[in-house]
């Protein structure tokens, strides 16, 4: 009997040797839909450098490639099992399918290797990544409802060089408007247009919220925004000489989500009204109303 089980026990070890060692390999995949172009996702799969921003613990790893072209990569992971990522279109361009499919070996298998997990973990960080505006336009930049839907503003058109001068005096006659009507606060929010409307001509003009009705006087007239509105908000923290890299920023967005402007941009800041510098201003605000 000793004898029989030993054989036994001799025929499982050897069958399970050679199953260790056939070179079977088991394929695992995962997808995940991404809000960005392809020639965004494309990047971010094909070159390892970049691989940082989502692989999980990128750094503890090695990655060969052994096979790239401009939307999809194979690469080996640590001298063991194969890992490609490819980049699809949706029918919308403005999304991307990336699949991620993982080949290991029957014994990586067996001892527990799980990159299942693990690509679904990377998949979600690459997702948080490339949907992150910053990432690819360098600001804050997302859709928001209209909070103010009164605004007062004074506005003129003047020469180019005349516009900053001329807002120093709309924004003045503006705030005496409303002191007047006993409606100004100590702080709010303060908008700024600065738009050119043909050449050699720049329409300024300067707004302050309002919570009620007011009549029109003085050149100063109510504007109202739909409750119902959006804006394109695009945030920046630096000087005011950063504008027009947030507008290009922003347009970009606009092109890229098929957006339509319904209303001029203005410029949004919050002042305290009695410390009036440059740095009692809060961080400026580019806004968009669109559809």
């Amino acid at each position: 009997m000793k004898k029989i089980i030993f054989i036994v026990g001799g025929i499982l070890v050897l069958v399970l040797g050679l199953w260790l060692a056939w070179p079977c390999r088991f394929t695992i995949s995962r997808e995940v839909v991404i809000k960005v172009s392809v020639f965004d996702a494309g990047p971010q799969l094909t070159d390892i450098a970049n691989w940082r921003h989502w692989y999980p613990d990128a750094a503890r790893h090695t990655f060969v490639i052994t096979a790239n072209n401009p939307a999809a990569v194979v690469a080996k992971v640590d001298n063991s099992s194969y890992l490609s990522l490819t980049a699809m279109p949706e029918r919308d361009v403005n999304y991307t399918r990336i699949r991620a499919t993982r080949i290991i070996s029957l014994g990586e298998w067996i001892r527990g290797a799980t990159p299942g997990g693990e690509m679904e973990v990377g998949l979600d960080s690459l997702k948080r990544f490339l949907e992150d505006p910053v990432t690819h336009y360098g600001f804050e930049i997302s859709i928001q409802p209209v909070k103010d839907t009164l605004v007062m503003t004074k506005r003129d058109t003047v020469a180019p060089d005349q516009v900053n001068a001329r807002f120093v005096m709309l924004q003045q006659q503006l705030l005496n408007y409303l002191e007047k009507h006993r409606v100004l606060s100590s702080s709010f929010d303060l908008y700024m247009v600065n738009e050119p409307v043909k050449e050699g001509r720049v329409l300024v003009a300067a707004g302050i919220p309002v919570s009620r009705l007011l009549p029109d006087g003085e050149g100063v007239e109510l504007l109202k925004f739909p409750a119902n509105g959006r804006l394109l908000v695009g945030r920046y923290h630096g000087p005011f000489s950063a504008l027009p890299d947030l507008r290009r920023a922003m347009d970009k967005y606009m092109q890229d989500q098929h957006l339509m402007k319904v209303a001029l941009p203005f410029t949004k800041t919050h002042v305290k009204l009695f410390e009036m510098s440059q740095a009692d201003f809060d961080p400026y605000e580019l806004d968009y109303p669109i559809y």
